[in-house]
């Protein structure tokens, strides 16, 4: 396979105080800052896409970085092939669509890339994202009963896994299925002369007794499905066996497996060579079939730019950076990002995901997972903030903004009339006496109280949102975790984008 620019290679920024986006006049953002990670906010018709996000792509594109580009909706490729042309950067992009004119081989690749010191947890982990794909895409819960089949069916299949990768050096999910299909169900099973003689798993089972020598741990394996598994009540094994054809099946077949089960000529280590590959299945087409797609390249993705600092040793600080671009990231979480965000900027990945609002992230991640989702949104050190009429959202914001002390001033008035007399009467005297007086006093206090900075209804009617009326002006608020603007001396600023460059 021809390696990606090979012969023209494309030329890229590196040094982290490169500036990416002009932000006011005053003010940039960094590709440092970049490698810090950025979430986008914003309502339906906030402009964020055209917005803060068209002008971020541009200036990636720009810096010759390579990168991934999710894709929730089917324009999404078209805008990125546009934005190419506009910055030279066309060459540049390579799509992995519905024809499976590209496409990779995810069992051959996890054993050529990932195989060493824990290939079978690797192999394991991609499945575990198939699932999650689906879970995600339609609105599954793998919680309670559930996730014990789910529980089950991973370690179901992470007792076939060594043992086809042992006996035939290489795996493929319909002879999993075989395997799994053919296994003994019951202890007499065992000693069935015809089962013996026609089963797969049982011919698989001899081959991998002849290799123990070589392969010790394969006993374990092989005790799992001479001991365990025919003594597995009936229901049970039922349900993880058809816990994991549900997984499996689409890669049986169709389009699927042409794109994940066949040959490969698309390696996300392309990136890194300035690749920009736009996975066009959009899930709004393509519905659970094209979010299982994107998440399995997307795992792969990570794990390659995980490697990417071993590969390039020394000189890997002056690397290319890449950017994980994900519109409508909601379709495309998993608890892996927060792991791999935790250490992007190490990697020189620049994460970018963009949604309506915080909610997006909880319901995407289930319910109970709050604190997931929590904990994915504090791995991104850069917020904007679009127009949003979502409450949480704008109250996040606020709150993460700050709240600064104000002085409060009252003021005391006293105002008062007083009168007093007196008779003294005698025998041929008579006095009298009397005095009174007007009395007037103020006193003024001064007491501090903490107000919010950016308030929440702020980010409800006080940014534009673009279109004529707009002047095609969009605006939004830009937070940068532990850095003062200068253009307004506190840690937010409210940038202007231009939906027409």
């Amino acid at each position: 396979m021809t390696r990606f620019g090979k012969n023209s290679p494309i030329p890229y920024h590196y040094e982290p105080k490169t500036p990416m986006l002009k932000v006011g006049k005053r003010d940039v953002l960094t590709l440092d800052d970049c490698l810090r990670g950025t979430v986008i906010l914003g309502g339906t018709g906030s402009g964020k896409t055209s917005g803060s996000a068209r002008t971020l792509a541009k200036a990636y594109l720009k810096a010759g970085c390579g990168g991934l580009v999710m894709c929730a909706h089917d324009a999404e490729r078209a805008q990125w092939e546009e934005l190419a042309k506009e910055t030279g950067r066309e060459g540049s992009i390579i799509v992995m669509d519905a024809t499976a004119a590209r496409r990779i081989n995810f069992l051959d690749y996890t054993m050529a890339t990932l195989g060493a010191g824990g290939f079978n947890t690797n192999l394991l982990d991609i499945i575990k994202r198939i699932s999650e794909a689906g879970d995600i895409a339609e609105g599954r819960s793998s919680s309670g009963e559930n996730k014990f089949f789910y529980d089950s069916a991973f370690e179901m299949l992470g007792n076939v896994f060594p043992i086809l990768h042992a006996v035939y050096e290489s795996i493929r999910l319909r002879e999993v299925m075989s395997f799994i299909d053919t296994a003994p169900k019951s202890p007499q099973q065992l000693n069935d002369p015809e089962w013996t003689e026609h089963s797969f798993c049982a011919k698989t089972l001899a081959l991998a007794s002849q290799l123990l020598d070589t392969y010790p741990d394969l006993e374990i394996y092989c005790d799992y499905w001479t001991e365990r598994f025919p003594d597995m009540g009936d229901r049970m094994r039922s349900s993880v066996i058809a816990t994991i054809s549900s997984m499996l099946y689409p890669f049986m077949t169709g389009k699927l497996h042409e794109l994940f089960c066949t040959d490969t000529n698309l390696v996300p280590q392309l990136a890194g060579e300035g690749a920009i590959i736009i996975l066009d299945l959009p899930v709004h087409l393509y519905g659970k079939a094209g979010a299982t797609a994107q998440a399995i390249f997307k795992y792969l993705f990570q794990r390659a730019m995980e490697q990417r600092e071993r590969d390039a040793g020394k000189d890997f600080k002056k690397s290319r950076c890449v950017v994980l671009w994900a519109d409508e990231c909601q379709y495309f979480l998993s608890d892996q990002d927060t792991k791999f965000f935790s250490n992007a900027r190490r990697y020189r990945t620049c994460g970018v995901y963009i949604t309506q609002d915080v909610k997006s992230f909880y319901a995407a991640l289930g319910s109970g997972n709050e604190h997931a989702a929590d904990a994915l949104l504090g791995k991104f050190q850069n917020r904007i903030w679009h127009a949003n009429a979502d409450h949480t959202t704008n109250e996040d914001a606020s709150r993460l903004i700050g709240e600064r002390l104000l002085d409060q001033m009252s003021k005391q008035t006293s105002d008062g009339f007083s009168a007093s007399g007196g008779n003294t009467q005698a025998e041929g005297n008579n006095t009298q006496s009397g005095q009174d007086g007007h009395n007037v006093g103020s006193s003024t206090t001064v007491s501090q109280y903490l107000a919010r900075i950016v308030p929440p209804n702020f980010f409800t009617n006080k940014l534009r949102t673009g279109t004529a009326s707009n002047k095609y002006k969009v605006d939004a608020v830009m937070l940068k975790s532990g850095h003062t603007w200068r253009h307004t001396r506190e840690n937010y600023v409210i940038a202007a984008f231009d939906q027409r460059v």
